[in-house]
């Protein structure tokens, strides 16, 4: 298997250790603004999926949406 199709396994299992791990992020990130700029996608399956390039130029943002 690819690195990538791990990736994507991962994801949809959700271990205990991810769903820690995303619960501590979450709570984290409520306290930040709406709209943050980060460095690397933070999954890189799905990046990769929708063209996501690690080239200069490529933007990756953050959004909080409040339903849905």
């Amino acid at each position: 298997m690819s690195l990538y199709s791990k990736l994507n396994e991962l994801w949809r299992e959700k271990p205990e250790e991810l769903r820690a791990l995303m619960k501590e992020r979450l709570i984290k990130w409520r306290r930040q603004p709406a709209v943050v700029r980060v460095d690397k996608p933070l999954r890189l399956d799905r990046a990769r999926q929708l063209g996501y390039k690690a080239k200069q130029g490529f933007a990756v943002v953050r959004v909080r949406v409040r339903r849905g």
